[in-house]
């Protein structure tokens, strides 16, 4: 039940990412127990003071290098801390790294190294220890057919540029 419930709350429309005024009712039945999951991705409901986290909540927008008038914004939010047992972050739980999330439906992680900070990923308190949600509806196009990865192309490498400058801050 908890590992359906984790992959549900954090890859699919349940972790929705984007604030919602009506939000629906959803109950998860497997083998005969019943939970109503909450709406919303959890980890960006943490609002208050924490020690040792750095709250991240930041849009950003780039335009094209290719001489043509596209431009790519996104909004990044979420947190890094020291602390990642507080916040319950785990691999296991979906929850850490650099999400991608699509018209609020959080769908997959992006290799921080290649998309962020490289010093992140490798530095403390690191990629486990941190739950980054990039919001961009653009790339919706540019994710292959399993949406579980991008595809090389002009918008990809503009959302690699945007995120780099998120990283420096």
């Amino acid at each position: 039940m908890e590992e359906i419930e984790n992959y549900l709350v954090h890859r699919t429309f349940i972790g929705f990412t984007i604030e919602r005024e009506t939000k629906p009712r959803i109950l998860l039945t497997v083998m005969g127990q019943e939970k109503e999951l909450p709406f919303g991705f959890p980890e960006l409901k943490y609002k208050g003071p924490a020690e040792a986290t750095v709250w991240v909540d930041q849009r950003e927008q780039v335009k094209s290098s290719s001489g043509t008038n596209r431009s790519l914004i996104a909004h990044m939010k979420g947190f890094y801390t020291w602390d990642a047992e507080k916040f319950g972050l785990s691999e296991h739980s979906y929850n850490t790294g650099l999400i991608l999330s699509v018209k609020g439906i959080p769908y997959f992680s992006l290799g921080m190294e290649e998309f962020g900070s490289q010093s992140l990923r490798t530095a403390n308190p690191g990629e486990k220890k941190c739950c980054l949600v990039v919001q961009c509806d653009q790339i919706q196009e540019e994710m292959n057919i399993a949406r579980s990865g991008l595809v090389d192309s002009e918008l990809t490498d503009m959302l690699k540029t945007l995120l780099r400058r998120f990283s420096r801050g």
